[in-house]
């Protein structure tokens, strides 16, 4: 018998990247969103989890919904219970995790907020073009920039205009206000029936087959994933 002892070595985890999508105003389109970037970092081939952290659990909705034979999304509840401590569900992330999709809820607090800042590289802030939900945003991003996880960080913030008509007049107004707020990453998501199809298909936009006819909103998610991944990171 050889008196070898052999040693396992277990692999480094893949590094994880953990995107936060979230706004203070509810029915800004956060859980379709999240849906769609989880679907599109999977369908790259990413260990990809979604963590639902509303109430409603559309997220989780939508991953029951979801057909076995398109790219695994491994889910985790995120709502907080009373018997658990709070973010109590980040011991829960599948290990192997590539990519981290945080859905927050809405009407998200201030010491919660700080918190998921901490624990994340990107934040990703979908306002529809109306000037109610343009103004409750502009507080919100104004919130984040005075939180002291943000200030003291470069993660990098991506606000994605959702459900866009180029031809409404919100469209510019909204631009006007991104300007003078000095944010340069901002993706347009068209306003497209499909989102709502994929929703309750389970699927996303990235799980279609490329085509013309969903071509506009297929590219805008290809633009948001490519702004979220590192190597576009700004300079520090």
């Amino acid at each position: 018998m050889s008196d070898q002892v052999r040693v396992y070595i277990r692999p480094p985890a893949p590094p994880m990247r953990r995107i936060l999508v979230t706004n203070s105003k509810g029915g800004c389109g956060k859980s379709t969103l999240s849906s769609n970037i989880a679907s599109a970092f999977a369908n790259q081939g990413h260990v990809t989890a979604l963590v639902d952290c509303d109430p409603q659990q559309t997220g989780s909705f939508w991953l029951s919904r979801r057909p076995g034979d398109l790219a695994t999304i491994h889910g985790v509840v995120g709502i907080d219970q009373p018997s658990r401590p709070m973010l109590d569900w980040l011991v829960r992330i599948p290990r192997g995790t590539e990519r981290l999709v945080i859905d927050s809820p809405g009407g998200i607090a201030s010491h919660r907020l700080n918190d998921l800042i901490e624990r994340v590289d990107v934040i990703v802030i979908p306002l529809l073009p109306s000037s109610i939900d343009i103004h409750a945003t502009t507080e919100f991003i104004k919130e984040i920039y005075l939180t002291t996880s943000f200030r003291n960080s470069n993660r990098r913030l991506i606000v994605v205009g959702n459900r866009v008509d180029k031809r409404n007049k919100y469209f510019h107004q909204l631009n006007r206000i991104l300007r003078r707020l000095e944010l340069e990453d901002v993706v347009h998501i068209p306003d497209s029936y499909i989102f709502l199809r994929c929703i309750d298909e389970g699927i996303g936009v990235m799980d279609i087959p490329p085509s013309p006819r969903y071509a506009e909103a297929q590219n805008a998610v290809t633009d948001l994933i490519r702004k979220m991944e590192p190597e576009h990171e700004p300079s520090a």
